[in-house]
This record gives structure tokens, C-alpha cells and sequence, in this order.
């Protein structure tokens, strides 16, 4: 077949911009017959490293610089003609709803959080993201009939689709996610050194991945925080890494509130090898997410070596296994005693080191990539039949 990839989120190295990297690196390496042809925006399309992860087969086609919307719905399918696709994979959650007749159409649903309501993911979001949840709800209640293969990140995952669109279970295929390869246990006290050092961290600190979205529940790392921090006299830091300047500042007005404003430290964003590296630098991850359709970080700190204190929403738990420390994610109290447990318990620490090392290897972006090109080998290309073909013109007179 010749596949078409949606990989404009290529350029995104975040959430599901990693699962499209991720996956492309994997299916990269696999031996297929197959012909890749990638849908990327025209400003990747251009760059010299655009293609960063692809192999020989793959065939880049750049997408106009218009609106995301444009671009799905109406350049979209013209390219998809243009180019021959037999069959279309857009792993982002949203999809063309017109394709050309003879494209058959996969799509990977991460999750169904622009169904559910606001108020069970932690209040309102801003305007750009509700106009982003309908967008998608509009797309996904079309699903049942255009999609011809359906995949997902989690067994959750697969649960909530079900409910909320009524898609038979069969129709599923489950593909989990992995930590990237280099998200892994480092040997190396002076780069972890520095890294605490270009961050003004001490020996010991708590990492957090921030977030503006409600739903990560940021606030509640804060409020735990400060709880650990009254209840004992340990000195930890927290640093909370990903959130803007505009957000940092609003959280380092409830730190400054608390009395621990020195203590609360805001990097920003920063380059995934500085995020290895403090991974490997903290004593303890805190991830207090209401949902996750899959939950990578929980993934990522414990291909680190690093022992996590995390929420047990959405798919978390199917992720997390029995190698972490699960909590309500609206229980502050639960969420500072366990940092608490784990700060002052070198042999549960070293437990869930290891435990956590063992279940990040049980996940593979090989395995979810040969589980992929199953699913696509499984939606047949349209095939002509005996009576689409001319009769057969004998040159044998006789």
C-alpha cells in the first residue's frame, strides 16, 4: 500500500507531537513493503532536518501555510489524490471528513477529554482550547462510519471511546506509547550536577511537569508542596518545569503566599536533554494529572531511574502498574504524605527505582509500530474486481 501519514505535528515536540515522532522513528526501522508518504507543514517540509525521523521509504509533502483546519479539510484530500494514498493514518485525534473514494481512513483517538465536561477536568480552559474540543467532539461522533481502522493509546482509552461514541470494542486496536530511548538511568554525577547548578536546585528537589490546562492540576503539586514542606524539615526544592512566564509568574505568587517563594523554582521550557537530566537529578517526580488517555511522564521518569508520586486517573494506572505511589488527584493531603514517605524511605525509594525501571521496559515504540502496520495491513486498499476489468483479447486467433 501507499500510506499517507498526517505528520504535521512533526514540528511539535510535545503530547501527541512526540507519539508521531516517536512512531515514525519506529516505523522507520521496520522492514515493510509498504510506501510512506508524509503530510507535513511547508516550513518542516523545507527545513534541512526535516525529515529527521525517516528512512529511505519515506516520501515528504508539504502542506500550505494556511490553518490547521484548512489545511486537514481541503488541501488535505486534493493531496491525497495528487500523491495516490490508499490509505490515510491521521494519529492526532482529528481526520478529513470528505477523502477521496477509493482512501481509506485510520485514525488514532488518544482520548475523548473534549467530551467529557470541564468541570470533571478541573474547570474552564481558555477560548483557544474550547474552541479546539469542538472541533474535534464535532469530528470523532463521525468516526463509527468513515473510519475504516481505529486505533488507541490505552485499554481506558479504548473504554471511554466506547462509551462516549458508542464504538464497539472489536473495533479497537490499543497500541501503548513508550518512553523514547533516550529517556534513560544516567551514570553521570557532573552532568546531573550542572544541571542542578543552571537551575539553582539543591541535592535534593522534586520535579512536576506544569501545565495551564486545568486538567493537569498544577495547583495541587503547590498545595502539596507546601504542605511537605511545613511538615517536616526536609529542604527540598520543587522545580516545575514547562510553564510559560505568564503562568510562572501566577504560581510564583501562591509560592511567595505560602512563604516558600525561594524554594519553588519555574525553568520553563526546556530541551528534552536537560529534561533527561533533571529526571535523573530529582529525588521524586510528582505528575497529579485528573486525566490521561495515556500519561508518558509517568513513562519517562521511571525510564530515568527516578521514583514517582502520581494521580490514579485515566489511564495512569495502566501505565503505571505497581511502580509507583497512586493517589486521588484531588487529595493534596494523600499527595504530601507520600512525598513525605518517599523523602524519608531510602528502601522504598530504591524499590520503586527499580520496580519502575522494569515496567518502562515492558513498553516499545517497536511493538506499537508493528501493531500499527498490522492494523493498516488489516484495512484492505480498494481492489478491483473481475467485473472492473475489460475482457481479455485472446492474440491467438484460434
Amino acid at each position: 500500500m501507499r500510506i499517507g501519514i498526517d505528520a504535521r505535528l512533526l514540528s511539535y515536540r510535545r503530547g501527541m507531537g512526540n507519539y508521531v515522532y516517536s512512531l515514525l522513528n519506529a516505523i522507520g526501522l521496520m522492514d515493510t513493503r509498504h510506501e510512506f508518504v508524509l503530510f507535513v507543514d511547508a516550513a518542516h517540509a523545507r527545513r534541512t532536518r526535516a525529515a529527521e525521523p525517516v528512512s529511505g521509504r519515506w516520501k515528504l509533502v508539504g502542506l500550505p501555510g494556511s490553518s490547521y483546519v484548512i489545511e486537514e479539510q481541503l488541501a488535505l484530500p486534493l493531496l491525497l489524490l495528487r500523491h495516490r494514498v490508499d490509505l490515510l493514518h491521521c494519529p492526532a485525534n482529528t481526520f478529513p471528513l470528505l477523502l477521496p473514494g477509493k482512501v481509506k481512513l485510520a485514525v488514532t483517538i488518544h482520548d475523548v477529554m473534549y467530551l467529557m465536561p470541564e468541570c470533571e477536568l478541573g474547570g474552564r480552559s481558555s477560548i483557544y482550547q474550547r474552541l479546539g474540543r469542538t472541533y474535534r467532539a464535532l469530528l470523532v461522533r463521525s468516526l463509527k462510519r468513515r473510519a475504516a481502522s481505529l486505533l488507541t493509546v490505552s485499554h481506558r482509552s479504548a473504554a471511554d471511546i466506547g462509551s462516549y461514541l458508542g464504538i464497539p470494542r472489536e473495533r479497537l486496536t490499543v497500541t501503548h506509547e513508550a518512553a523514547p530511548p533516550y529517556f534513560r538511568r544516567l551514570d553521570d554525577s557532573d552532568r546531573t550536577s550542572a544541571v542542578r547548578a543552571r537551575f539553582g536546585l539543591g541535592d535534593d528537589f522534586i520535579l512536576a511537569l506544569g501545565g495551564i490546562d486545568p486538567r493537569k492540576n498544577t495547583e495541587a503539586v503547590f498545595k502539596a508542596y507546601c504542605a511537605f514542606r511545613r511538615r517536616s524539615n526536609l529542604r527540598h526544592k520543587l522545580a516545575v518545569v514547562g510553564l510559560p512566564a505568564s503562568a510562572g509568574a501566577r504560581f510564583a505568587r501562591i509560592a511567595r503566599h505560602a512563604g516558600f517563594e525561594r524554594d519553588i523554582v519555574f525553568p520553563g521550557f526546556v530541551s528534552e536533554e536537560e529534561l533527561v537530566l533533571l529526571y535523573n537529578a530529582a529525588s521524586m517526580f510528582v505528575y497529579p494529572s485528573r486525566y490521561e488517555g495515556f500519561g508518558l511522564p509517568v513513562l519517562e521518569a521511571m525510564s530515568c531511574g527516578t521514583p514517582v508520586v502520581a494521580s490514579r486517573a485515566g489511564a495512569i494506572p495502566e501505565v503505571a502498574g505497581d511502580a509507583a505511589i497512586l493517589v486521588d488527584a484531588e487529595d493534596t493531603r494523600a499527595m504530601s504524605d507520600s512525598m513525605l514517605e518517599l523523602a524519608g524511605n531510602k528502601s522504598l525509594r530504591a524499590a520503586l527505582v527499580e520496580r519502575g525501571l522494569r515496567r518502562a521496559s515492558q513498553f516499545s515504540w517497536e511493538r506499537c509500530a508493528r501493531e500499527t502496520i498490522d492494523a493498516y495491513e488489516r484495512t484492505r486498499p480498494y481492489e478491483y474486481s473481475v467485473r472492473d476489468c475489460p475482457p481479455a483479447v485472446s492474440a491467438d486467433p484460434r
